[in-house]
């Protein structure tokens, strides 16, 4: 367990991390993917593409990196332990199904040294005889920001078909009361932008079990947060109630929308929720959380180097 009080890290060169993550403009970019999203003291990286059935080896990186870090993704393949430079795996997907768990057990065992989970329960890896830490996902406070409001209702989302029956009974309940309401897939920039300028977000998540990042990027705009029921995550200190509401039913949905709108009481959840997220989930505290998992896992020491903590595109690799 990482302190949320952080150590004063030693004035160090920055860790130099080969990033590799399947081929996306999103994942390139980074807008709204907070982590690696813009240039810390901690380290600076490469963006390496990954294609499918990738086969490398740790040798490749060996001369200009201190530590590779390999995104999950839907790509699966080996990198050889041929050079000692170690590999952390970020688990991000593994509560989706059975077999999305046991690909990233059986990615992990045979690439990693160190296990950098977002939101899974760590125990459930103990059984690889890895040092696991908690990498919760981290909100791009740079893009996501406090906007003026001018929505009531927000459901900014992936459209899987319970969110469309979700939609549906929003845009009634919403007209019938004449609340504004927005609904759909937005662009990387008119995400963000839809986002923060509702008053309340609402959030749907795939199952029980699985943690949207998406309740950063709200926090992180300032927006008052109203859920499905949230999965215990270790390590993150949100608070029912105090950081965001939820509901289990249309009905409660409902109502909460009415005390929320009519009282105007969504400006507290909004605040609180947004100093939870500048004090917790933005890239720049997640880079100081993971330099401290680093030296507490004594896993890599920096080496020398003139970069400027950024990161730039490194190639395609097979």
């Amino acid at each position: 367990m990482i302190s949320d009080n952080l150590k004063d890290l030693p004035q160090t060169e920055p860790i130099r991390v080969a990033l590799l993550h399947r081929q996306s403009t999103r994942l390139l970019k980074r807008d709204v993917v907070g982590w690696w999203s813009y240039s810390v003291p901690e380290f600076e990286w490469d963006h390496f593409v990954l294609r499918k059935g990738f086969h490398l080896k740790r040798s490749t990186f060996y001369d200009d990196y201190d530590l590779i870090v390999y995104e999950d993704g839907k790509l699966k393949g080996r990198i050889d332990r041929d050079a000692d430079i170690p590999v952390a795996y970020v688990v991000a997907d593994s509560t989706l199904s059975e077999n999305h768990y046991r690909v990233r057990c059986e990615q992990a065992a045979l690439n990693a040294d160190l296990l950098l989970v977002d939101w899974d329960d760590l125990k459930r890896f103990e059984h690889l005889d890895l040092p696991a830490y908690r990498f919760s996902f981290a909100a791009n406070d740079r893009f996501f920001y406090p906007r003026e409001k001018a929505i009531d209702v927000g459901f900014f989302c992936h459209p899987t078909p319970a969110r469309k029956q979700l939609a549906r009974h929003l845009h009634q309940f919403c007209t019938k009361r004449d609340y504004s309401f927005a609904y759909g897939m937005r662009s990387a920039a008119n995400y963000a932008a839809a986002i923060g300028t509702a008053r309340i977000n609402i959030n749907l998540g795939r199952n029980p079990q699985t943690r949207s990042n998406r309740i950063f990027d709200v926090f992180l705009s300032e927006s008052c947060l109203l859920c499905d029921p949230l999965p215990a995550v270790s390590d993150e200190p949100r608070r029912l109630n105090e950081h965001y509401l939820q509901f289990r039913s249309r009905d409660e949905l409902d109502l909460l929308l009415d005390e929320l709108l009519q009282t105007g009481t969504w400006r507290v959840f909004a605040e609180a929720g947004y100093e939870l997220g500048k004090r917790h989930h933005t890239w720049g505290r997640r880079a100081q959380q993971l330099r401290q998992i680093l030296a507490e896992a004594e896993l890599v020491e920096a080496s020398a180097s003139t970069g400027s903590g950024g990161g730039s595109a490194g190639g395609c690799l097979k």
